[in-house]
């Protein structure tokens, strides 16, 4: 009996320890797992925090370029408009250029016709003058108190009736229809038909005029 009882002692005592070991080994073993589980927990944070932060960059680096992409149409639009008010600019200048233009145009024809109608005046006024002239150069050559009231004041005044008048004048004197110049009908003109007392001066005056309205 004492030979049992001594055995299940030694036993007891080798098995003892060992139990004791195995209880610490598998403490061990799940520490050792709880630290490879927490750097792998750690390892993902890691990551997932980089890959935040390139998220974070991509979209700032996004936000840049939009941001450069608006200055750049901000700038061609303002550029577009500078271009645009030049352009109505330019556009107001020539039109201003041209009404000045035609103001000047206008201008210059409206003082065209007003020379040509005072050199007409002058005209009607010489001729006129001419059969005034005529009418009392033959009162005083005849002596005829009729010829004083052959012409109204009212026909002097019309363009035909003068014309006539000094036509039928004209062709009682060869001379004048022999002219080849200017210069030679108005010197017959003034010589035979007018008859002044000045005549050279009279034929200088009247072939300026002639000169200047047939121009």
């Amino acid at each position: 009996m004492k030979r049992y009882l001594t055995l299940a002692l030694v036993i007891l005592a080798v098995l003892l320890p060992a139990c004791a070991n195995f209880g610490s080994s598998a403490e061990a073993g799940k520490r050792s797992e709880a630290a490879r589980q927490e750097a792998i927990r750690q390892e993902e944070v890691r990551k997932q925090e980089e890959v935040r932060k390139q998220e974070e960059v991509r979209k700032q680096e996004e936000v840049r370029k939009q941001e450069q992409v608006r200055k750049q149409e901000e700038v061609r639009k303002q550029e577009a408009r500078k271009q645009e008010e030049a352009r109505k600019q330019e556009e107001a200048r020539k039109q201003e250029e041209v009404r000045k233009k035609e103001e000047t145009r206008k201008q210059e024809e409206a003082r065209t016709q007003e020379a040509v109608r005072k050199r007409e005046e002058a005209r009607k006024q010489d001729v006129l003058a001419q059969i005034e002239t005529l009418r009392r150069q033959r009162l005083e050559d005849h002596d005829d108190p009729s010829l004083v009231g052959m012409v109204t004041e009212e026909e002097l005044k019309k363009a035909d009736k003068n014309t006539d008048i000094i036509i039928d004048e004209c062709r009682k004197f060869p001379a004048f229809g022999r002219a080849t110049s200017l210069r030679a009908a108005v010197a017959a003109f003034v010589h035979f038909i007018e008859r002044p007392a000045h005549q050279p001066a009279e034929i200088e005056d009247r072939l300026a005029k002639a000169e200047s309205i047939s121009a």
